[in-house]
């Protein structure tokens, strides 16, 4: 495992030294950070972009019925049948749409556990890298907002989320030896 970092980093530290990687890296950087300055911050990111949709979905659900306005309803195909064209009846977000689907309480619940399920898989990524098992938390890197707040609407969209979730769930198993 040392020899792949060191060859990595070496292969990092010549490729560094072409002009495309410090084209493409020169762009990439100034896009994040003229993004991150526009959104306002990583304050304005997580607060706006994370937890925003949770508490927009929170105060957007007071005039919901309880039992929500229907599964399927917050939809691409949902939306085709109901209105004949394609538009967010009930909400652009994922957190939103589970709200207003199966109503406030029920929405809520569901979404908790994903949020429980992405702690829990966090904590154990974490363990399982100080004992030397790195995989799960690279895995986490991007699944982590994945499977806190991936919408599951999409056929596309769930299979993702359920694939990575169940990839770093079993990138955790140990093999024990004999």
């Amino acid at each position: 495992m040392v020899i792949a970092v060191i060859g990595g980093l070496i292969a990092f530290a010549i490729l560094s030294q072409t002009s495309t990687f410090g084209t493409a890296t020169e762009a990439f950087t100034s896009r994040f950070e003229s993004a991150n300055e526009a959104e306002g911050g990583l304050q304005g990111v997580f607060l706006d972009r994370f937890l925003g949709g949770l508490i927009g979905a929170i105060t957007n659900s007071t005039n919901l019925p309880f039992f929500g306005l229907g599964l399927g309803m917050g939809t691409n195909v949902g939306s085709m049948l109901l209105s004949g064209k394609m538009e967010f009846l009930i909400s652009e977000g994922e957190w939103g749409r589970v709200i207003g689907e199966i109503g406030p309480l029920m929405g809520m619940a569901v979404i908790f556990i994903r949020l429980a399920l992405t702690l829990k898989i966090t904590l154990v990524s974490y363990k399982s890298m100080t004992r030397g098992n790195l995989l799960p938390w690279m895995l986490l890197s991007f699944g982590l907002i994945n499977i806190a707040q991936g919408g599951w609407a999409q056929p596309t969209s769930l299979g993702f989320c359920t694939l990575i979730g169940g990839l770093i769930l079993a990138s955790l198993r140990v093999e024990k030896k004999s």
